[in-house]
Parts: C-alpha cells; structure tokens; sequence
C-alpha cells in the first residue's frame, strides 16, 4: 500500500531515529513498511531440470525474514518459476491478510491463491499461479513483501 504527500509517494516513516513500521487512521491500516526478505536461493535438481528458488524459506534454509503477518511467523515466501508460496505458522484463514506485494511486482490478493493447511508442520500456505518473478528477487540484497 501506498501513502502520498501530493504526488510524492512516502517509502519510509520515522520519528527522530525510531522507524515506524505501520500507520493507522482510525481502525484502518493505511501505511505498512513492510517484511524485509533477506534472500538466498536454493537450486534442485529434479528430473534433469533445475529448480530454482529466491526468497526465504526456513524448512529449506535459505534466506530470512523480518517481522511477522497479523502475529503469525513467516515460515517461507519466495518465487519458484510462475509460482509465488507464502507459508505461515498456525491454521490460517484464506482471507487471513487482503494483500501481499512482493517488491518491483504487483499486488497478489489472497483470495486469488489456492490455500492449503499441513496439520502435521502446523502451517498454512498460499500459492499463487501465473506470478512473474521481479527482477529484484535474484538470490541476493534485500527485497520487501507489503501485506495489507
């Protein structure tokens, strides 16, 4: 999500050296700074094809993440070919979170994933189809996931 001062849109919100990492107008959020993704990539090779996967993802170990969804730990989000997986902690709903948009790319509506509950890990996935990878999103630096 986005917040102007006229046309000039705000990417970051301090007071004094404190960052601020949300801001509400009433009940409403209107501002998120946002997960960052700090990324590593994992390449599987699976019946003489590769896989490659960028982003963050605890239960293959690459990558790590900052901050959480509505109280909820990220256990993985990356890009795997036209594919977009965000994997949270707990049995979550299908319109736990509206939103989440992955840095140079556009925003992917939760209720456009197919979403899925692994009882036995405890935790509940969405995966989006058709997804292009930002180029950003290559293995390395820093990229931020927005969730409204």
């Amino acid at each position: 999500m986005a917040i102007f001062v006229g046309s000039t849109q705000i990417n970051d919100i301090k007071i004094g050296s404190t960052a601020i990492n949300e801001v509400y107008v009433g009940s409403n959020l209107v501002w998120s700074r946002g997960l960052t993704v700090t990324e590593g990539y994992l390449a599987i090779s699976v019946f003489g094809q590769t896989l490659y996967y960028y982003g963050y993802s605890a239960p293959l170990s690459f990558g790590s993440i900052s901050g959480n969804i509505n109280g909820a730990a990220v256990n993985a989000s990356y890009f795997l070919g036209a594919l977009f997986i965000l994997t949270l902690s707990g049995n979550r709903a299908q319109n736990f979170f509206t939103s989440i948009t992955p840095q140079g790319g556009s925003a992917l509506a939760s209720s456009a994933a197919t979403r899925s509950y692994d009882s036995s890990s405890g935790r509940t996935t969405w995966t989006w189809t058709g997804v292009s990878k930002p180029s950003n999103w290559d293995g390395s630096g820093t990229s931020t996931l927005v969730v409204t």
